[in-house]
């Protein structure tokens, strides 16, 4: 079945049934910033990709995908978008839709760099896990025995749900959001927090290290960009000071060597490691070429308006939602994963589903959401994660068995609908091939 059969599906439908009327004052017409990405071919690609590209679509396929994105675009009304997807590690489809920003006319192009808001979450369980592959740290370990004396004035070594104490949360449940760490509550309160720039992780544990639990570590999942905060914190510590320690074999002095902060080790370790030359941290005062521009729709009177984001500072989110990529840049992550941890450490560890104290699967892993899908009749293991933050929105989808990833990202807030548009092209990708 060929991938034109997608559009006469249920799927246009969808993408158009959750419609916020992207044309009411809208300054972008659909054509507009789209048709300059057909001039690049596949040679270009490849070479501003670094990526294997083995086209395994016809030209008529890439087509019907570039309808189907560009409606996502326009259903979600996006100044801008990239996608990319690869299929046993080469490349077979990559589009720029749209601008990057507005205001300058800029269209979007292939080092377009997005803020990919949770996205950053695997990104770093990937960077603790080559910690754990060293020996640097245990994911079972209570976190508070990694803290110097100078951080535990900061850090408390107890925290408290509903007057209980806890001093044995662990890395595993931080990074499975399972610690009880809260996520945001009140939005408008907390913008002003948003706004302050943090000089380390660690001070950054501010805004909710004293705070209650929501709930007995291990007892629950409950979503937590901050337990990434407290986690990037706690490796943080121990990067430090296992750089500073004499004893270290040679091997592991090597390793840390230029990645003695979380920062550093995810440039060293895994962006350069793989060639992730678009990807970086969002720093809010940084001069960073070809980062977008960042966009939100006006909920007031003047309803459907595109409107610039307020500033933020990500200093207290490096981890959990504070990198800037490209979907080129997500793809080499997602082929290189065996590459970075050939072990069991993706199998056993990140990709498997945690379980609650009393053994409920939660469906997320180690910085994954971890679940099944329905391919041919038969049940294949699903991994992904989602992005929503200040004027972005993002995807990274696997299919390992199928060896399947695509990668989308928007410069718009509240993009819905994007694991069932990945879902939905998986199948045709599968239906095409068999």
């Amino acid at each position: 079945m060929a991938l034109a059969c997608i559009v006469g599906s249920g799927l246009a439908w969808y993408l158009l049934k959750d419609s916020i009327h992207p044309n009411i004052n809208s300054t972008i017409t659909a054509q507009e910033g789209f048709d300059h990405q057909h001039v690049m071919g596949d040679e270009q690609q490849q070479h501003s990709m670094n990526i294997p590209s083995q086209s395994t679509l016809s030209q008529e396929q890439k087509k019907q995908l570039d309808l189907i994105f560009q409606s996502f675009k326009e259903t979600v009304s996006s100044p801008g978008m990239q996608v990319a997807i690869s299929q046993n590690g080469s490349l077979i489809y990559q589009q720029c839709f749209g601008f990057s920003n507005v205001e300058q006319r800029v269209l979007v192009n292939d080092t377009t760099k997005f803020r990919i808001a949770s996205i950053s979450k695997p990104i770093s369980t990937v960077a603790l896990a080559l910690m754990i592959e060293k020996g640097l740290v245990d994911l079972d370990r209570p976190i508070f025995e990694y803290l110097s004396e100078e951080s535990k004035k900061k850090i408390p070594s107890e925290l408290v749900y509903k007057e209980e104490k806890f001093n044995t949360i662990t890395l595993r449940q931080l990074a499975s959001h399972m610690s009880g760490v809260r996520d945001y509550k009140d939005v408008e309160k907390e913008f002003m927090s948003w706004s302050k720039n943090y000089p380390s992780i660690i001070d950054a544990c501010e805004m909710f290290i004293r705070d209650e639990l929501v709930a007995k570590p291990g007892d629950k999942y409950s979503y937590s960009t901050y337990g990434y905060t407290l986690m990037s914190a706690v490796m943080e510590e121990v990067l430090k000071a296992q750089s500073e320690n004499p004893l270290l074999p040679l091997e592991t002095k090597i390793f840390l060597q230029n990645a003695k902060d979380f920062k550093s080790f995810c440039k060293k370790h895994i962006f350069d490691a793989l060639e992730m030359n678009n990807t970086t941290f969002d720093e809010k005062n940084k001069i960073i070429y070809n980062r977008s521009s960042f966009y939100m729709r006006d909920t007031g009177d003047n309803a459907y308006e595109l409107l610039n984001v307020p500033s933020v500072d990500n200093s207290y989110k490096w981890a959990g939602g504070g990198m800037l990529s490209t979907c080129q840049d997500l793809i080499k992550f997602a082929n290189g994963l065996q590459k970075l941890l050939p072990g069991p450490l993706i199998d056993q560890t990140l990709w498997i589903s945690q379980k609650t104290n009393e053994g409920l699967p939660t469906q997320y892993g180690i910085g994954f959401v971890v679940k099944s899908i329905q391919l041919n009749g038969k049940e294949e293991k699903l991994v992904y994660h989602t992005g929503g933050a200040c004027g972005c929105c993002s995807i990274l989808y696997m299919v390992p068995s199928r060896g399947i990833s695509i990668a989308m990202i928007v410069n718009i807030l509240h993009a819905k609908r994007m694991v069932e548009l990945c879902e939905e092209v998986t199948r045709q990708l599968v239906l095409k091939k068999e």
